[in-house]
């Protein structure tokens, strides 16, 4: 009956035919072939056309091959048609080579009326695959009712096998596959604790522009103890700055000579320990200096240095050449974007999910991959207890290696939260998955060779290749995988070639 209902939609195909936008008129049925039929193996899309012989002879069968592998047309290899005949005599009819990529003409002789069954073989250099065919009546065929059949198949899309292999195009069949149970979320790609620093001024004063013509650009690599500006403090803060330094040179002088003394036997133990503390308490605070600031290499116009306390890649610079800045105010921030975070922000309704979660993988925009958190060393950090009044949802955080240093803090991402627990559903790529307005999810059926047919589809768990079909579609029917959009386009034309394929 299928068979028939192809039939029906490629008369309806070619009784509707006109010339297409861009395309020349080699393309499309020849006349009288009301019959088409398609197979899939595991190697090739067989796409056959012919018109039912009235009687014994010969007829001509128009077969289009497709590789299922790379989805272009079979430009080699010999396919040879076999038919048997209701007396059990088998007759067989060889191509050679194609007409053109993917199109062979096969004069096939039948030499009796009757039922006969096909059998089609391809001998190519690398595969050898077989189909069996719809068998053919030869003669009289007994008349059957189309008319409904026919007002079925009123919203079929017609789009050629030569604009399918002129295009990125693919279709897959709907397979059972184990989906893992999960949330649906929001997240956002954040920094890792610690791997944030800001540089702020530890005094009032400026940047002296003459000293800052160029300042390290955003985005470069900063190495620990790098210079990255010059603060000239405010006269207030020299002040200090130089106090902090001069007792400091002056208690070491001072623990050196007691030292001296002390070997001598000059001087005794507790004066000794004296100066030594001395000495700790005016390192400890000039040390703290150095290691924010560190003096510029001239001391004597007490002018600090600002350095970078870790490495890191610059995130930005918050300050002008010039500019007056005071005590706290951030100048640099510098990011180690090796490590990051993945915020997740869970509906309150999936709270007790929480427990039990045990991966979790997301997509960004921008790119094509997804990115599973325990194929990046990544682990669940911390698991939200407070649900935010405002927004109703729980946070849950994840750790995991940048792959490449390719993401970048502060994108937003769309996350599955796995909570374990797989089962065995229908499936079919994501991206045979349209999601339209309001909600609602379509996909594009390939119904024969070159008919297809959109159909609403409602999705189910979400894995990170495959979706599940909960309804719409049934195991084994077909959905275009890439291409979704063109055949989308080709129903909104409604053309097709004019003329038909030239045989």
């Amino acid at each position: 009956m299928i068979y028939r209902l192809l039939a029906i939609s490629l008369l309806a195909f070619l009784l509707s035919a006109c010339g297409g936008e861009g395309e020349t008129g080699d393309h499309g049925h020849a006349h009288g072939a009301d019959v088409s039929v398609t197979r899939w193996t595991d190697s090739l899309e067989v796409f056959v056309e012919y018109a039912p012989p009235a009687h014994a002879g010969s007829s001509t069968f128009i077969v289009h091959l497709t590789g299922t592998t790379n989805w272009s047309p079979v430009s080699e290899g010999v396919v040879v048609l076999y038919a048997t005949g209701p007396d059990g005599t088998r007759t067989g009819a060889a191509a050679k080579e194609p007409l053109r990529a993917g199109v062979y003409s096969i004069p096939l002789r039948f030499r009796n009326e009757g039922r006969h069954e096909l059998m089609l073989v391809y001998r190519g250099a690398h595969f050898t695959d077989s189909c069996r065919l719809p068998p053919v009546q030869v003669g009289a065929v007994a008349a059957e009712e189309g008319e409904e059949e026919e007002a079925a198949l009123a919203s079929h899309i017609a789009y050629s096998k030569e604009q399918q292999w002129s295009s990125d195009f693919a279709s897959t069949p709907v397979q059972l596959r184990s989906l893992v149970s999960s949330i649906s979320v929001t997240a956002e790609i954040t920094a890792l604790p610690g791997n944030l620093t800001e540089i702020s001024a530890p005094v009032n004063g400026s940047i002296p522009a003459q000293e800052h013509a160029t300042l390290p650009s955003p985005g470069s690599w900063i190495a620990r103890g790098s210079r990255l500006a010059t603060i000239a403090p405010d006269p207030g803060n020299v002040q200090g700055l130089a106090q902090i330094r001069a007792e400091y040179l002056d208690a070491k002088a001072d623990h050196e000579r007691v030292l001296r003394l002390h070997a001598d036997g000059a001087v005794s133990d507790k004066r000794l320990e004296n100066a030594k503390h001395r000495y700790d308490a005016a390192r400890a605070g000039y040390a703290l200096l150095r290691e924010s600031d560190a003096w510029s290499s001239g001391d004597e116009d007490a002018r600090l240095a600002i350095r970078a306390p870790v490495p890191g890649y610059l995130e930005r610079v918050a300050f002008r050449p010039g500019q007056h800045v005071t005590a706290g105010q951030t100048l640099f921030v510098i990011v180690d974007p090796t490590r990051l975070m993945l915020l997740a922000h869970v509906p309150a309704s999936h709270a007790a999910a929480l427990d039990k979660l045990t991966d979790a993988w997301f997509r960004v925009e921008g790119f094509a991959r997804s990115f599973r958190i325990s194929e990046l060393n990544g682990r669940l950090m911390a698991r939200g207890s407070i649900v935010d009044p405002q927004t109703r949802t729980l946070r849950a955080s994840f750790v995991f290696d940048n792959p490449g240093g390719v993401l970048a803090i502060g994108l937003f991402a769309d996350a599955m939260l796995e909570t374990g627990g797989e089962v065995e559903v229908p499936t079919v790529p994501r991206e045979a998955v349209i999601d339209e307005a309001d909600g609602v999810h379509a996909v594009y059926v390939q119904r024969g060779g070159e008919t297809f047919e959109r159909r609403d589809v409602r999705i189910g768990r979400r894995g990170e290749r495959h979706v599940e079909i909960l309804e719409g579609l049934q195991a084994g029917e077909r959905v275009v995988v890439r291409g979704a959009q063109r055949v989308r386009l080709a129903s909104m034309a409604r053309s097709v070639p004019e003329h038909g394929h030239t045989h």
